[in-house]
C-alpha cells in the first residue's frame, strides 16, 4: 500500500487534507494501525469520546470508508478523521524514526492501560475513606547520594483503619483519598507506569519529585520515627574549619534535618572523615547561618508509623545523621 498526498487529497480535496494535518500536529490521531489494506485508529475529539474509525484503501487509490461519523454515515463524505488517519500512517512509512517513536508511544500506552485495569480503583467522591502512608528507609540521605532510594506504600482504608499493600486493594472496592493524596499518587503512578505497587524504587529527579509534592507531609522511617517534609525551602548551613595539619581551609555546606541527621553536600558516607579529622586536628569550626536556600527537605521528630503488613516494630528511635564529606 502506497500513500502519498496526491492520492489523500483525491479522497476529500486540499482543504480537509489541510486541515486534518493541522489535527495530526496537534496529536489528535491517538493510534493508527495497518494490516494489509486496511487502516484503524482513534481520533481523539474535544469534549466527547474518541472515534473509532477504519477504512480500507483499494487498489486503485480510492478508499472505502467505514466511519461512524454524521458526514460519512449521512453523506457519504470521505471525513477528516479518515484523512487524519491516511496522513499519519503517511508520514509514518516516509519517516522510520516517526515509526520507532510510534510503536514505542503505543507500548507505553498498552502498559498505562494494562496498569489501571491491574491495580486498585480510586474515585473523587463516595468511595471508601483511605489515606496514603509513605515510609522510607532510615538511610533515605545514604541511598540517595548512592542513587535511588527504596519507598514503601501503605493504604490505610475504612473506618476503623486497616492497613493494605496496594496491590492487595481489591478492585471492587473503590477508594477516596484526600486531594493531595491524590496528587501524591499520580506522580507515582507516572513514575511506576506498569502499575503502583507498595513497593517503588525512585531515581534522583524522582524522589526530589516526590519531595516537591509533599511538602508539609509527614514521611514515616522504617522501623519507626518519622519526617516533616517542609513546606518552604531549609536554610543551608557551611561549616568552616581549618586543617592545621596542611593550612588548608575546609568548607562543607549540610542543612540538619532532625531525626533524619544532618544532610551534606559531597559524598555520603566517608568513612576515613573521622580518621582525617582525628590527625588534622581541625580547629577554629565556625557556622554560618546565613548560607544560600536550597530545595533539601527538612525534617523533625514525629509519631510512629500506623502498623502495616509486614512493617517493622519499632518505637521513635532516632537516627543519628552522617556527615559529608569535607569539601575542599
Amino acid at each position: 500500500m502506497q500513500l502519498t498526498r496526491a492520492t489523500i487529497e483525491k479522497w476529500a480535496g486540499a482543504e480537509v487534507f489541510e486541515e486534518a494535518e493541522e489535527r495530526v500536529r496537534r496529536g489528535a490521531v491517538m493510534k493508527a494501525e495497518v494490516n494489509g489494506d486496511v487502516i484503524t485508529g482513534l481520533f481523539a475529539r474535544t469534549g466527547a469520546s474518541p472515534v473509532k474509525c477504519e477504512f480500507t484503501v483499494n487498489a486503485d487509490g480510492t478508499v472505502t470508508s467505514r466511519c461512524p461519523c454524521e458526514k460519512h454515515e449521512r453523506y457519504g463524505l470521505i471525513c477528516i478523521h479518515v484523512v487524519a488517519l491516511a496522513i499519519s500512517v503517511m508520514q509514518r512509512m516516509a519517516d522510520p524514526a516517526r515509526q520507532r517513536r510510534y510503536e514505542e508511544e503505543q507500548r507505553h500506552a498498552r502498559r498505562i492501560q494494562d496498569a489501571l485495569e491491574a491495580s486498585f480503583r480510586r474515585i473523587p467522591h463516595g468511595g471508601v475513606a483511605a489515606r496514603l502512608l509513605i515510609e522510607l528507609p532510615r538511610d533515605f540521605a545514604r541511598k540517595f547520594f548512592a542513587g535511588s532510594v527504596p519507598i514503601r506504600l501503605v493504604a490505610m482504608v475504612g473506618d476503623p483503619e486497616e492497613p493494605y499493600l496496594l496491590e492487595k486493594i481489591p478492585r471492587d472496592k473503590p477508594l477516596t483519598f484526600p486531594e493531595e493524596d491524590d496528587t501524591v499518587l499520580d506522580v507515582l503512578e507516572d513514575i511506576a507506569e506498569t502499575g503502583l505497587k507498595s513497593s517503588l524504587e525512585l531515581s534522583r529527579i524522582d524522589f526530589l519529585g516526590l519531595l516537591d509534592v509533599s511538602r508539609g507531609r509527614t514521611l514515616f522511617l522504617s522501623g519507626g520515627g518519622s519526617i516533616e517534609v517542609m513546606s518552604s525551602p531549609a536554610k543551608l548551613t557551611v561549616k568552616a574549619g581549618l586543617d592545621t595539619k596542611t593550612g588548608e581551609m575546609n568548607l562543607k555546606p549540610y542543612v540538619d534535618c532532625g531525626a533524619a541527621g544532618e544532610i551534606a553536600g559531597g559524598e555520603e558516607g566517608d568513612e576515613e572523615e573521622g580518621e582525617e579529622e582525628r590527625e588534622g586536628g581541625e580547629e577554629g569550626e565556625a557556622e554560618s547561618g546565613e548560607g544560600d536556600e536550597g530545595d533539601e527537605s527538612g525534617a523533625e521528630d514525629g509519631a510512629e508509623a500506623p502498623a502495616a503488613p509486614g512493617q517493622e516494630d519499632g518505637g521513635n528511635a532516632r537516627r543519628r545523621g552522617r556527615r559529608g564529606r569535607r569539601g575542599r
